[in-house]
């Protein structure tokens, strides 16, 4: 007869957890870690063969040590500095079981790599016949995986990505960051903001992929496009992004399954079981980026129809909501002229109402469209001043740009309520001026700015550089020394709508506040700007003006770099050779200046060719 006491003892064995590796393995893969990040190699040949060694030690173990969270990350490091063969190997290791590999919590972002680092590798001219049919084969492995349940892995939180990176390899297409990862922190935006923004013209065609991923990218397209999946997917944070990923793929590869597919997803929009409207989608956290998507990829006519049949009379709804204003500036970006148009017109009648819930990005949109465009322009102004409440008398239109920069009514901005009794002194021109000077320029506004920088691109910017001029000193040089404030003063003197006259007086407006500047974190770098825009008669006066103070700019941490860029000392001490140097660097910039503009003349050249053939 069985002991009890054994029987009980098997039955609450601990079972080890997923991913549980021993510690001398972990202390191992730890030690690799350490020696990578201290870089203790004397050649990339020494490299290399660590390398080397440390992923043959993983053979028969790749799916095993990519389930450990702290291993799998530094096995992704390993890979992406490992050769063809050991990357072709350890994929070949990845697909003994390959829907772990694609659904597991730790394997999958080790599967993800490795992917993506086979795609960039069928593009080496060092790669071998041998290599490329490994390839081939593993991806169609996991399309065949992939495919077999679609509707479990689209909606799996791992697997999705997978599904990503597979329309991406297939399609030989890079999607944007923003677009290919749902996790992505804010922080990573700003940083990747320049590098790829989230627009069609980044889903680029990166290579040109075999002919059998062309018929796979279609298997798998097909039933990603079925009424069912689009239905699972539209309302998922986490499936809504491989849809996206489908369209800006199949826009860039094949436009008439762009177009099928655009169809088939707006088909799914209207016709879902839970009564949803479209404009309802407008509204939905997820959905609403796939409709962005949609309008990005769209054709023209496609455009057109879903304006009118959807959106037509209920854009200044859309604007105002916290979701859906994201839709509409999507819209404006990708319009043709003459939907900008109709789209301009039924938002411009209330625009005061999108700016009371601060949605200035909708503001901003239609500002760049109109410069896109040239047109509107000066309605769109005047549109603003009303909104604002200083277009009327004709005196208050030049009190815009405090306005804009602050994103304040003139009621607020000045106190109206509290200086009505300067009025009654009879001259309410005069009294309205010195009130415009008295007041403080505060709580400046990064979308306020940004706006400004846009009126400051049009073709007329009279009434907007006015304004700027205007200002007191005291006002100028607190815009000047502001983060968002100036960036506007910066455009000021490089657009190329604004003109020398105009630069000449906010130069004039800067007298005697060049030291306070230099000393200041942004107004140093405004002064710089200036500097840079000069003729050698204004240099000589700012550098007068600088010089006076010049023992205190050397001690200041910021002043110092004034005292530097301007020269300062052969200024004092040898002013022939100061303007001969100040000179040069003049007609070095010039010359800089007008050869970039010779390059874009040509770019925009090479672009109307493309067009009219």
């Amino acid at each position: 007869m069985a002991d009890p006491a054994i029987k009980f003892r098997k039955e609450h064995v601990v079972k080890p957890k997923l991913g549980y590796l021993e510690e001398n393995t972990m202390g191992y893969y730890k030690s690799v870690y350490q020696q990578l990040q201290c870089d203790v190699f004397n050649s990339e040949e020494e490299k290399a063969t660590f390398i080397g060694n440390v992923l043959n030690e993983t053979i028969g173990q790749e799916l095993t040590l990519s389930q450990n969270q702290l291993v799998s990350r530094i096995l992704e490091c390993l890979l992406r500095l490992a050769s063809q063969e050991h990357l072709s190997r350890f994929i070949d290791g990845l697909m003994k079981n390959p829907q772990l590999a694609c659904s597991g919590r730790f394997i999958s972002h080790v599967t993800q790599t490795t992917l993506t680092l086979a795609m960039t590798s069928l593009t080496s001219e060092s790669l071998t016949q041998e290599i490329e049919q490994n390839v081939i084969k593993n991806v169609n492995l996991v399309c065949d995986v992939l495919l077999e349940d679609i509707v479990k892995y689209v909606l799996d939180p791992y697997a999705s990505h997978i599904l990503r990176i597979m329309l991406e390899m297939l399609s030989g297409v890079s999607v944007p960051v923003k677009v290919s990862r749902s996790d992505i922190t804010f922080q990573q935006q700003q940083q990747q903001q320049q590098q790829q923004q989230n627009r069609v013209k980044d889903a680029k065609l990166k290579k040109q992929v075999p002919d059998v991923f062309v018929e796979l990218l279609h298997r798998l397209s097909a039933q990603l496009s079925r009424e069912d999946i689009l239905e699972s997917c539209l309302s998922s944070d986490v499936a809504a992004p491989v849809v996206e990923t489908l369209l800006l793929v199949s826009h860039a590869t094949d436009s008439v399954l762009c177009q099928k597919t655009c169809r088939q997803v707006l088909k799914s929009m209207q016709e879902n079981k839970d009564g949803k409207v479209l404009l309802d989608h407008c509204c939905d956290k997820f959905t609403s980026h796939v409709i962005q998507c949609l309008l990005m990829v769209e054709s023209e006519d496609a455009k057109v129809a879903f304006y009118e049949q959807h959106l037509k009379s209920k854009l200044v709804d859309l604007a105002v909501h916290p979701i859906a204003n994201f839709v509409v500036q999507t819209l404006i970006k990708h319009s043709s002229f003459d939907l900008f148009v109709l789209v301009f017109e039924e938002l411009f009648v209330d625009i005061e109402a999108v700016l009371a819930v601060y949605h200035i990005g909708i503001i901003s949109s239609l500002a760049e469209t109109c410069i896109k465009f040239k047109t509107k322009q000066k309605k769109l102004l005047q549109g603003l001043m009303k909104a604002f409440h200083c277009y009327e008398p004709a005196d208050r239109q030049t009190y815009i740009a405090p306005l804009l920069l602050t994103l304040s009514t003139y009621d607020v901005y000045f106190n109206t309520e509290e200086n009505k009794i300067i009025s009654t002194s009879g001259n309410d021109d005069i009294a309205a001026t010195d009130t415009f000077q008295m007041t403080k320029l505060e709580n400046m506004n990064l979308h306020g700015s940004v706006l400004l920088q846009k009126l400051l691109a049009f073709e007329n910017t009279s009434s907007v550089v006015s304004s700027i001029i205007n200002l007191s000193p005291d006002n100028l040089v607190l815009m000047a020394c502001n983060q968002f404030g100036s960036h506007v003063i910066d455009l000021c003197m490089t657009s190329m709508t604004v003109g020398k006259k105009s630069r000449d007086a906010i130069l004039m407006q800067f007298k005697g506040q060049y030291p306070k500047l230099a000393m200041d974190k942004y107004g140093s770098r405004t002064l710089d700007n200036l500097w840079n825009n000069s003729c050698l008669r204004q240099k000589t006066s700012i550098a007068e003006e600088l010089a006076t103070k010049e023992a205190q700019l050397n001690n200041h941490r910021f002043g110092k770099f004034a005292v530097r860029n301007c020269a300062l000392h052969h200024f004092k001490h040898c002013r022939k050779d100061w303007e001969r140097m100040q000179s040069r660097d003049t007609k070095k910039r010039k010359l800089f200046s007008d050869l970039i503009g010779d390059q874009t003349q040509g770019e925009k050249g090479n672009i109307l060719e493309k067009k009219m053939k």
